[in-house]
Order: C-alpha cells, then structure tokens, then sequence
C-alpha cells in the first residue's frame, strides 16, 4: 500500500489559487491578507489537512513566535508554578510557542546558549543569577530580554517588579498601627533584588517610625530557612521580637511551625509572623498569614505586553515598571 505525501505550501497554494506567499501570510499573525483569500487558503489547507510548518516560517519572517521562560523551580515552587501559569496562558493567547527551562538544573550561563536551538525570539527570567555580560551580547543579536520580579542592574532588558519597598513600608506601618515596637527580620537570599529592596524598606520605616530592629537574619527562600531563622533568634538574641516580618510565605510558616513546635509563645498575642506572596497555604487556618499580595497577573500582563512590543517593535526601549503588593490581613499579625 502506498503512504499517502503529507500536504505542504505550495499544494495549498495551488488548490486555493493563489501564490505561495499568500499561505504563508495567511498562518502568520498580523500578515496582511484579504479576508476572501485567507478563507479559500483555510479551506483548502482543511482539506488536505495541511499543517504549516512553524520553523520554516521563522525562516521566512525572522521571527519564530517562540518565548523562552527561564525560572528557579525548587525555590518558592507555589509563587513561581503561578506566575508560569499566568505567562503561558498570556503567551498561547498571542499564538507564542514556548520553551521552558529551570535554573535548578543549570546555571544561566549554561541555559543561554540552548536558545539558539530553538530560535528564540524573547527571553522571560526569573531569575537574577545572571551574567550580564553574556545576556548583553544575545541582546546584540537582537533577542530581547525581560526580568520578572527581578530587577538586574547593567542589562539591556525590561524589568517589571512588584514595589517591594513601598510595599514593606506599609506593612511596617500597619503592625506599628496594631502596638508593635521590637522587629525582625527572616529575610531569604541576600543577593536576590527582591530580598535587597525588602530589607530597605523594612530599615528604613523603622527608623522613620523609631522602631526597633532585633536583627536581620538572610538564608534561602524556604520553610525550613524559616525555621531555622525563628529558632536562631529566639535562641541568640538578648531582647525577642514582637513581630517577625519574612521574606516570603514559605519563611513564615517555617516560622509559625517552629514557634509552635519549640516555644510557649502565642501567635500573634507574644510574638507576630507576616510573609509576601500570598501563596495558597498562606490561607490555610494553621497559618492565617498576615502577608503582602504580589500583582501576578499585572506583573505578567505587563511582562508579555512589553516583550512582544519589543520583538515586533525593535527600537523600543526597555522598561523599569513597579507595581504596588496589597496588604492581606489575617491571624498571624
């Protein structure tokens, strides 16, 4: 029995009547064709059950409609698995393949050069463990970048970031509100940008507010660095805290488990646990977790806005946006 010929551009093109290049316009976004043209095209590529070939289109257009999403997996697992939902529901509305890769099994350095395998068009990192020498020269060979919840100093990228600092000061002020007066500080990676600018704001309303700091502890990004953190200084500080403020969700359960497990102090009456993120668990009634909302969605939407902008666009500069978290109140403060 012979194998049916898989149906390619020029069969379409000659059952629809019309040129080559008229297919390959009509599977290519924002490609100027006459709608009458477009539908005779559709028609006859259903009927010969034609798939364009995406590649050979990047080859034609330059472009591969094809995204990259580099992001840390094993670190704070709940707030990324949102914002890669969130990115590659926006990317799929804008007909954009994407890639992922997870730093946790390779340093950035070792990830960029794997984009040339897949024609990348647009890079999306999470990540702030970057050489921006070598990002510099992709820029150069006209891949865009953008950092998100990541800022990354001397980098031609956009950078869009919920405003960590303000969004500390308020919530200093508010537990300042509730008769709070000796802090602390579970703080996680002390070289992420985001642990950087929390940590700014935090000393910095406490001194506007004349509060006390019992200390800032750095560690990485997890419930058992929360843990650590909260035994560390209940066990080597002179003066406890009243209130310990972490630098993301998964600390302060870390935390609240080990005033729970390791201490008669009552929460939030003896000693007040908040986080950042709002991740699920932070709802849940052992936790009840005072925290900062980061703006996934408006971090995302503005993230996938402003790249394709710039891949369609390549003499658009990039962008330094910030977005304000919303305070979440609950039991733990």
């Amino acid at each position: 029995m012979e194998r049916n010929r898989k149906a390619n551009s020029k069969d379409v093109a000659k059952l629809a009547g019309v040129s080559q290049a008229s297919v390959s316009r009509a599977f290519t976004p924002g490609s100027q064709i006459s709608k009458a043209n477009k539908e005779k095209i559709l028609q006859a590529a259903k009927q010969l059950n034609y798939v364009p070939n995406a590649m050979a289109r990047a080859l034609i257009s330059s472009h591969s409609n094809c995204i990259a999403i580099v992001q840390p997996i094993s670190k704070n697992p709940y707030f990324y698995a949102k914002v890669l939902q969130k990115l590659l529901e926006l990317l799929q509305a804008e007909n954009q393949r994407v890639v992922i890769f997870s730093q946790d099994d390779k340093n950035v350095d070792e990830i960029l050069p794997l984009i040339d395998q897949y024609q990348i068009d647009g890079v999306i990192m999470a990540s702030a463990t970057v050489d921006a020498k070598l990002i510099n020269q992709y820029v150069n060979r006209g891949i865009e970048f953008s950092f998100i919840n990541r800022s990354v100093p001397n980098v031609y990228a956009s950078s869009v970031c919920t405003d960590n600092f303000q969004s500390t000061k308020e919530l200093i002020t508010y537990l300042e509100s509730k008769g709070h007066k000796r802090f602390a500080c579970i703080a996680g990676d002390r070289n992420a940008s985001t642990t950087i600018s929390r940590v700014e704001g935090y000393l910095s309303q406490l001194s506007e507010l004349e509060l006390k700091n019992i200390g800032v502890i750095y560690d990485d990004f997890s419930v058992e660095a929360g843990y650590r953190g909260l035994l560390e200084l209940i066990e080597t500080q002179r003066e406890r805290p009243d209130v310990v403020i972490c630098g993301n969700d998964e600390l302060a359960i870390g935390a609240i488990n080990a005033i729970k497990e390791c201490t008669e102090l009552n929460i939030p009456n003896d000693i007040a646990v908040t986080g950042f993120d709002d991740i699920e668990a932070a709802k849940w009634p052992p936790y009840s977790l005072t925290t900062v909302e980061q703006p996934i969605d408006q971090l995302c939407e503005v993230t996938v806005s402003d790249l394709l902008e710039r891949i369609r666009t390549p003499d658009k500069q990039p962008i330094n946006k910030s977005i304000r978290g919303t305070l979440i109140k609950r039991e733990s403060a």
